[in-house]
């Protein structure tokens, strides 16, 4: 999707995270089907310290597409994460 796609430029080249945020919701509105984008948001929110937020986001790209395997390296991540915490 072209408009997303725009989006997500200016988001790779945005320095805070916060507008990264803000791109990549915008990629993701106007490309809903598009697994990538959400992702994307689940790493940001990931470093923005939101592991429940990047965990929904992971889990729906993996419903729009069940193999995606960036969505499934992300939760894996999420839970070492979770696994070193406790």
């Amino acid at each position: 999707c072209e408009k997303g796609e725009s989006e997500a430029s200016v988001a790779a080249g945005a320095d805070s995270l916060i507008d990264k945020l803000f791109y990549l919701r915008r990629a993701q509105r106007f490309c809903p089907s598009e697994p990538k984008w959400y992702v994307e948001l689940g790493n940001v929110y990931v470093a923005l310290g939101r592991p429940e937020d990047a965990k929904t986001q992971y889990e729906d790209a993996l419903q729009l597409k069940g193999d995606y395997a960036p969505a499934k390296k992300g939760l894996e991540g999420l839970e070492a994460t979770e696994t070193e915490v406790y």
